[in-house]
């Protein structure tokens, strides 16, 4: 099926302080191979395929699988996986030895990837990587473990898979062992392709990435590839028109990503710096190996009394 959030332009005028020019995105090596689970648990030994909502995975063939509410690539559960029974949307509380594995699509302009919880644990899927949480079990529920997988969604960092495992007593230890079995079969579709290599490759997919912004906003025209350049400016992006030009430094910062994706932090700062009110925007936009941009953020950058320009809260 087709993914449930394809690389599409989401430009958000950020209110939270984002942490630099693509703050956070030091992860583990995306392109080391995740080790399998070893041994397989016997559960798995007669595994059925499960493909939707942009994800594919085995699972035991003795697991019934549920339909969640959340079609055409909307938020909300996938599927419930398990033992447990699901009606009307609700699962059952866990009997003695049930497992309940719960997918979740998150897509929240609020949530990063690049975010990882204290405590959370890295873990690579399918070559991208995420977290893990060991959250205490729900009251009323009767698990006795409770695991939370969160992975990227290929293409952003605003968007989530989400992976609940419930399970109860006896067995639970082995139904964690059976998940891990099942991570290590999931692919995205589609997949997320590697960056190509080369300062060449990667300067030809920005400089396509910035031609479809400034086609949408003349804003984004004054940017290069990497560095800096003065220029006169008529729009900052994300905003109106100027009523006349003014001079302005644009520069371009290119990082590679563990998601398979550059991120590029386009800043855009008055020349001279004003003393007061808006002294630039400052945009990220994330790139994905074709050109395209996934996620984009677009903020005003405020100036002080010193000239300096510090992002507007």
């Amino acid at each position: 099926m087709a993914s449930p959030h394809p690389p599409l332009l989401v430009v958000a005028l950020a209110l939270a302080l984002l942490a630099g020019a693509c703050g956070g995105t030091a992860t583990p090596p995306a392109e080391a191979t995740p080790e399998p689970a070893d041994p397989t648990p016997a559960a798995m030994a007669s595994a059925v395929r499960f493909e939707a909502g942009g994800v594919a995975f085995d699972h035991p063939a003795a697991w019934v699988v549920t339909d969640g509410p959340a079609v055409d690539g909307s938020p909300g559960v996938i599927a419930w996986l398990g033992t447990t029974p699901v009606l009307g949307g609700v699962p059952a509380p866990l009997a003695p030895g049930d497992v309940l594995l719960t997918l979740t699509a998150l897509h929240d302009a609020a949530f990063s990837i690049q975010d990882v919880p204290d405590g959370a644990e890295p873990v690579l899927v399918d070559f991208l990587p995420g977290y893990v949480e060991r959250p205490d079990p729900g009251a009323g529920r009767a698990a006795t473990t409770t695991v939370r997988w969160t992975l990227p969604h290929p293409g952003t960092v605003d968007a989530a898979y989400v992976l609940l495992l419930e399970a109860a007593d006896p067995g639970a230890a082995d139904a964690e062992a059976v998940v891990g079995t099942v991570l290590d079969s999931l692919m995205y579709h589609p997949p997320a392709g590697p960056l190509p290599d080369g300062d060449a490759a990667r300067d030809e997919m920005v400089a396509r990435a910035l031609a479809s912004l400034a086609a949408e906003d003349p804003g984004f025209a004054c940017f290069g590839v990497a560095g800096a350049v003065t220029a006169d400016v008529t729009m900052l992006p994300g905003s109106r028109p100027l009523t006349k030009a003014v001079r302005a430094e644009c520069s371009t910062t290119v990082e590679a990503t563990a998601w398979r994706m550059w991120c590029v932090d386009l800043v855009v700062r008055l020349v001279p710096a004003p003393s007061e009110g808006v002294a630039g925007m400052e945009a990220e936009a994330w790139v994905l190996p074709d050109g395209s941009v996934g996620t984009l953020t677009v903020r005003p950058l405020a100036a002080d009394s010193s000239g300096y320009q510090t992002p507007s809260p």
